[in-house]
């Protein structure tokens, strides 16, 4: 066999063996943050809809600090109707080790609102679930996180 065509095949080789094995190290030396929910207020209203603001904690676990860079998100009420969807390309770092709040804005109708809020005016108060992703920049590359965070939201509640 031509010995150029062997270097070239151990080169090829070397190459996606490196490869593998830095994405395996990546996944190790990452750990995803945990997001939970921590509150829901409402901002301002129209006669189209209101503009909530959804709170999120983020703990990051990992050695280094974590930089989101776009968020995707969307408001389901009672697992079945989506009120609102939304997206961020606000900045937010969380440091090695540490916890911070991230609000995201979030635009919803009246219409959807009405059809699925329709027990929060006999009972008071909604479930409901946000769901999408954060991407975060790391220094073993860029993840996405998922999200996921369920609560209970009382939009007729007066505040206090």
């Amino acid at each position: 066999m031509n010995p150029r065509f062997l270097r070239r095949i151990f080169v090829v080789l070397g190459s996606a063996l490196a490869l593998a094995a830095c994405s395996q190290i990546a996944k190790e030396v990452f750990t995803a943050p945990v997001v939970k929910f921590e509150g829901v207020r409402m901002g301002s209203l129209s006669l189209t809809g209101s503009t909530l603001f959804i709170q999120l904690g983020v703990r990051n676990p990992n050695r280094f600090a974590l930089s989101a860079t776009h968020t995707e998100y969307k408001l389901i009420v009672d697992d079945t109707i989506v009120v609102g969807e939304g997206q961020s390309n606000d900045s937010v770092t969380v440091g090695a080790r540490d916890s911070t709040s991230i609000v995201l804005p979030l635009d919803v109708s009246w219409n959807e609102m009405t059809r699925a809020g329709g027990g929060a005016l006999a009972a008071g108060e909604v479930n409901y679930r946000i769901v999408g992703k954060i991407t975060a920049n790391t220094p073993v590359g860029a993840h996405d996180i998922p999200l996921d965070a369920k609560g209970r939201f009382a939009p007729l509640k007066p505040r206090s």
